[in-house]
């Protein structure tokens, strides 16, 4: 019998820490495993969600603090912790995620009076968590559900015009994509990288959370949700075929590769509901891509998004503008082509390629890599960075303005008026938007380090754009 009677779980991964950011719909199917295998053994499990809930400490008191730290370990943490302690004076506290993984020592430095280091993903730590207090367990869904009302309104979350669950029907990605972090990260825990968990298992839980609590729309939170080559249309057939078996009438989203989307595919699972398809398109500049080691070309994008298209699949796609290396050829490139899917697309471009010290990329052109500098909090996992190119440093400074840039900037401009729109006119606005925004950077970077006015300018003409779109 465990000496845990009662656990707290903070999330920092998902920025829990900011006040009023989450439930536990933010936070990954694992969580509720996890608080399935725990309630059995009358345990009592408990979620932070605000920083400042002195309700928590001062009411409550906790055998367990279970944190897991994605990417940063924020100062406020430190804070946290010292709190907890305060009101808690004998509490163990483990620590679980990316960051703890591949930098333990350095967290148990900075972090003292840590009990315990849980390394590997989470599918694999918390499942070691569980057989070390309470004997054989396997990770696996469906949950044995002891999903209570309770839960459910924590897991799943309101939209319109129907209710929404998080579905995880695999781990990792068979892909080893030079620039992602978790490509080694879940090399080191599941043989061979990527480990499906069995549909039949997976459609019980949506059966579940279908049938008994009139949950009508999944999102699957796969990292790549097709996988790749022979196992692609394998695993479109055997899911679609399970959903009619059972006669289970959903709609639900996943996240894939443009090059497992063909048209036999599509149309199967489009025929069981899917209805949104989001794709990793990084770049559509070959030599990017040969970089990344993405092992796709930007032709598959454009095929992906046609058949889509025809099949009445929502789209959207994420790309890297710049990554160290960039040129400006490249670019421009990039830009050209995100532009030319951003008519048929949403796409959020992430304006500076993330460089973790344990990725392939790394690796191979950290002696490439200019004025590298550890970013704080981070024990040394992510480094900022100048462009090799110099034009692109210059080029990164005239859009370092966020708040103007970002996709979180039309979002934020998009609810100020989304009382306009319902839900297919909110995707074309922001289709719109983004492709507005797509352009006028394509349109700084043909110029020659153009002065402020005509960056002022275009800052100008681009949010009257984006506000006219109503």
């Amino acid at each position: 019998m465990s000496k845990y009677k009662s656990i707290l779980i903070l999330d920092v991964s998902r920025e829990i820490l900011k006040k009023n950011a989450s439930t536990i719909f933010d936070i990954l199917p694992v969580w509720r495993w996890l608080w399935c295998q725990l309630v059995r053994f009358n345990i009592t499990v408990d979620f932070f969600e605000e920083l400042e809930d002195n309700f928590l400490f001062t009411s409550k008191r906790y055998d367990l603090l279970l944190v897991n730290i994605d990417n940063y370990a924020p100062k406020l943490l430190h804070n946290f912790l010292l709190k907890m302690r305060e009101y808690n004076r004998n509490i163990d506290v483990y620590f679980c995620g990316y960051l703890p993984t591949v930098f333990p020592d350095k967290l148990m430095e900075e972090f003292h009076n840590i009990n315990k280091i849980l390394k590997g993903p989470l599918e694999v730590s918390l499942t070691e968590f569980c057989r070390e207090l309470y004997g054989n367990m396997n990770f696996a869904y469906p949950i044995e559900s002891e999903l209570s009302e309770e839960l459910k309104m924590k897991y799943c979350k309101k939209f319109m015009p129907s209710s929404t669950g998080m579905i995880q029907s695999s781990s990792g990605c068979p892909c080893m994509c030079a620039f992602c972090r978790y490509s080694e990260f879940y090399h080191d825990s599941f043989p061979g990288i990527y480990k499906q968990y069995l549909i039949c298992e997976v459609m019980d839980e949506i059966e579940k959370l279908n049938k008994e609590f009139n949950i009508n729309y999944m999102r699957l939170t796969d990292s790549n949700f097709l996988g790749s080559g022979r196992l692609t249309i394998q695993r479109a057939k055997e899911f679609a075929g399970a959903l009619k078996e059972r006669n289970i009438h959903i709609k639900f989203s996943i996240h894939c590769r443009s090059d497992c989307i063909t048209e036999s595919v599509i149309s199967l699972l489009a025929e069981v509901g899917l209805k949104y398809v989001s794709i990793g398109i990084e770049s559509m500049s070959p030599s990017q891509l040969e970089r990344y080691e993405k092992k796709e070309i930007p032709d598959n994008h454009f095929k992906a998004v046609k058949i889509l298209k025809k099949n009445g699949i929502s789209i959207q796609g994420y790309a890297i503008l710049a990554d160290p290396l960039v040129t400006r050829v490249e670019l421009i490139e990039n830009l050209r082509g995100l532009y030319e899917l951003s008519k048929d697309i949403q796409i959020v471009i992430h304006e500076k390629m993330t460089l973790y010290t344990t990725t392939v990329y790394f690796k191979k052109y950290k002696s490439l890599v200019a004025n590298m500098q550890p970013i704080e909090d981070t024990f040394g996992a992510v480094v900022e960075y100048d462009f090799s190119d110099e034009w692109c440093n210059q080029y990164y400074k005239y859009i370092e303005d966020m708040s103007i840039w970002s996709y979180n900037f039309i979002l934020k401009k998009f609810n100020e008026i989304k009382k306009y729109f319902d839900r297919n006119q909110r995707e074309i606005y922001i289709r719109k938007a983004t492709g507005c925004r797509i352009k006028l950077l394509l349109e700084i970077a043909n110029k020659d380090f153009p002065d402020k006015k005509f960056i002022e300018k275009n800052k100008s003409l681009f949010i009257k754009k984006i506000n006219n779109l109503r």
